[in-house]
Order: structure tokens, then C-alpha cells, then sequence
């Protein structure tokens, strides 16, 4: 009887989010966790709520590259079971005031902010790259014998510099962390022209491809 009432005490657990309690940085990315852990077969999606930022449906939320004085707050939603029956929680994360390093720069003369990873830009002329640098071979990689290409999403600013670059994993992809430091580290030192909408420069993202080895 005992065991019966601790049992259904544990599944009546509530379900919480787990975030920092720190001020999240201007463009800092973190994992966000939720307690109890799903099991194998349960089904998580991620939202944003309201605020600034954004959250990937695997819980991957990245703050906004500029926060205003006073800092910000942005609201998150887990939902998580079957859709006929969904639990869901929400937590507040809080954000700290200030800019990533370089943001101030990167914006169009006519664009409010910059623009998250994905989003849709109208442009008239693309980004051409005009300095390009092959991503270092992992010595862990190479020992492994891996071969594989990535795809890096790096955000070009109004004047060809690359401000943030990170990787597109798909789906159910096991991440590399070597390979995907080597690839962003060569990302974040390409140079392009600038992009432009309506003859004005502007930021855009645009996705550079990597191969692991390198050409020769």
C-alpha cells in the first residue's frame, strides 16, 4: 500500500523547466532541461512565449544580439505528452542588458534588429564571399576517420564581416563538437560583399558549407 502511494506520488510530480537563474548574455546560446526527464517514447516541443529570442522545439534558445537598458524578459512554453492530452509548463528567463560584441554595427540603416537564424529577409543583392578559409581537420576526427560535410548558418552583417555563425545539425543528428568548432571558427573569418535590399546594405544569414577532410 505503501509503495502504491509513493509511486503515485512521483507520477503526479509536476512537470518545471530547468533554466539558468543567472541573466542570460546578449546572443548566448543554452540547452534548456525539464525535470522529471521525459522517458523514451514522450514527445517534447518548445515555444516562445513572449520576448525577445529564440527557442528550437528540442529546447536550444539563443537571446537576441541586442537587449535594451534595464534588461528583458522572455517567456518559454514545454509542452509535452500526446496531443489529445499535453502537459505544459512555462518559465521566465531573464535577460541582461547590453549588446554582443559587434552588433551595434551589423544592422541595416532600415533594419530594426537583426535577424534570427531562418528568418526571411528580402534582398536584391546576396552576400559573394571575397576571403574564404578551409575549417582545420580535428586530430579526434581524423583519428576516427570521419568524413562528412556540415552546413554553418553565419549572419552577415552591412559590411561583409561575419558577426555569428553557428551549425545547422538536421534532425535527429548526433552533434560533433570538434568538428563543429573547427567549422564555425573558419565561418566566423570568411569576408563577403555586402548584402543589400533596396540598394541599402543589410544583415542576412546565408549557410557556407564545410567538408571534413578538407579538399586538398
Amino acid at each position: 500500500m505503501l509503495a502504491a502511494s509513493i509511486a503515485a506520488v512521483a507520477v503526479a510530480k509536476p512537470l518545471r523547466i530547468v533554466a539558468p537563474g543567472a541573466p542570460i548574455a546578449p546572443g548566448e546560446r543554452l540547452q534548456l532541461g525539464a525535470a522529471p526527464p521525459a522517458g523514451a517514447s514522450e514527445r517534447e516541443f518548445w515555444t516562445i512565449v513572449s520576448g525577445p529570442g529564440m527557442v528550437t522545439r528540442t529546447g536550444s534558445y539563443k537571446a537576441p544580439y541586442i537587449v535594451p537598458a534595464g534588461g528583458a524578459l522572455a517567456v518559454v512554453r514545454l509542452t509535452r505528452g500526446p496531443k489529445e492530452t499535453p502537459i505544459t509548463t512555462t518559465a521566465e528567463l531573464r535577460l541582461k542588458a547590453g549588446s554582443f560584441s559587434g552588433a551595434d554595427s551589423c544592422a541595416g540603416p532600415d533594419q530594426e534588429r537583426l535577424p534570427e537564424r531562418g528568418e526571411y529577409v528580402p534582398v536584391d543583392r546576396l552576400p559573394d564571399p571575397v576571403s574564404t578559409v578551409l575549417a582545420e581537420y580535428p586530430a579526434s576526427a581524423r583519428a576516427r576517420g570521419i568524413v562528412v560535410s556540415v552546413v554553418v548558418s553565419a549572419l552577415v552583417c552591412r559590411s561583409g564581416r561575419v558577426l555569428d555563425a553557428e551549425v545547422a545539425w538536421p534532425h535527429g543528428t548526433n552533434p560533433d563538437r570538434e568538428l563543429e568548432k573547427a567549422a564555425v571558427a573558419a565561418a566566423l573569418r570568411y569576408e563577403f560583399t555586402p548584402p543589400t535590399s533596396g540598394g541599402q546594405p543589410i544583415a542576412v544569414w546565408v549557410a557556407i558549407p564545410f567538408r571534413f577532410p578538407p579538399p586538398p
